[in-house]
């Protein structure tokens, strides 16, 4: 597994701060709740007809199995990035010896369906890269939960490193399955001397 990081070209605009996080981070908004009610949208939207759907919620740390050296291994090629002074991470409440996480499971579903790398134009059927790839964009249709897309920024404004993975099994049974993560720091510069550019926040 790798992080990739896009430097923003010289001719590209760069983009300010998205609208969800201010709904998010509104000091009237709890972010618990919003993170169970998001999750839960995407949930009900890939349950198939008269199936019932199961979900749970567990935090996991060393005691559970989560490993510092695990924990360390998949934040190489990111941590330099997060480091970033733009990114405003606080580091303090980051403990790579006692790693801590969120893990939220779902049974029941039909996971995360479509291409796993080529965009559609009809995005019906493309739940993976909706997922992963689109922000702020209407995806979905009529009677489905979250439109357009901005919901699943609670999970990384959840993380103290502004990131999450998921992993999805699909219900054709193949039982194979695809692991991606995801990360929502803020435009930034990283490297040096002539090799220093502005990356994107996602």
């Amino acid at each position: 597994m790798y992080w990739t990081f896009n430097p923003i070209p010289n001719d590209d605009i760069e983009h300010g701060g998205s609208t969800s996080d201010d709904e998010f981070e509104n000091e009237d908004q709890n972010l618990a709740e919003s993170l169970v009610r998001e999750f839960l949208q995407n949930t009900l939207d890939a349950l198939p007809v008269g199936n019932k759907a199961t979900v749970k919620f567990r935090s996991q740390g060393l005691d559970e199995g989560f490993q510092p050296d695990f924990a360390r291994k998949i934040f190489e090629g990111h941590l330099e990035h997060a480091r970033a002074r733009e990114c405003h991470v606080d580091f303090d409440e980051v403990d790579f010896d006692r790693p801590t996480g969120l893990v939220i499971e779902e049974f029941g579903t039909t996971g995360l369906s479509g291409p796993l790398v080529n965009r559609t134009e009809d995005p019906a059927g493309a739940n993976w890269t909706n997922f992963w790839f689109v922000h702020g964009k209407q995806t979905k249709y009529k009677g489905e939960r979250g439109r357009h897309g901005l919901g699943k920024r609670v999970f990384s404004l959840s993380s103290a490193l502004g990131t999450f993975f998921g992993i999805t099994v699909r219900d054709d049974g193949l039982e194979e399955q695809y692991l991606m993560g995801q990360t929502r720091l803020e435009p930034h510069w990283y490297g040096d001397g002539g090799d220093r550019h502005l990356y994107r926040a996602h």
